[in-house]
């Protein structure tokens, strides 16, 4: 059960990743407006092996990447043309194949001095309801590392599109 929890009123997704398997269990979810709480859970209320689970993920559809469903997480390149890699950075714009499930980003790919490619996202369209992009915290990693001025993407990165 999760208090305090207004905020999550409007959930309509819920599931489990299992440690072993990385299997993706579907699970019910309760919002109590009196309690202002929200209780995820199997949909029979069975009881669930805590330790056997590797991720809880819920949240809502169009203001939340839905992780319980696969396919509202492809993207494909905006103006379909494979990027130019034949530079030390590029910005691509990527679009959600499933509209209005989570919004477009625009993608920058860069390589360091240190040959590490660099991957950065922010989100295309402000709508004013999603949270920022997870970004790993600058006590992690120096980002403060210059573009390589030898290396190009294509040494390290390959891009094919679908038809």
């Amino acid at each position: 059960m999760i208090v305090n929890a207004e905020d999550l009123k409007d959930t309509d997704f819920a599931c489990a990743r299992n440690s072993d398997s990385g299997y993706s269990e579907n699970l019910a979810f309760t919002y109590d407006s009196g309690n202002k709480s929200l209780t995820i859970h199997r949909s029979d209320d069975s009881s669930m092996n805590i330790t056997g689970i590797r991720s809880i993920h819920f949240g809502q559809n169009g203001k939340d990447l839905n992780l319980c469903d696969p396919p509202t997480q492809f993207y494909k390149v905006k103006d379909g043309k494979t990027p130019d890699l034949s530079k030390n950075t590029v910005s691509i714009d990527l679009e959600s194949l499933t509209p209005n499930s989570v919004r477009d980003i625009t993608l920058t790919m860069s390589v360091l001095q240190t040959k590490v490619v660099n991957i950065h996202y922010t989100f295309s369209n402000n709508t004013g309801l999603d949270h920022a992009p997870f970004e790993v915290p600058t006590e992690v990693i120096n980002n403060t590392t210059p573009l390589s001025t030898s290396e190009v993407l294509s040494n390290f990165v390959k891009v094919e599109l679908d038809d």
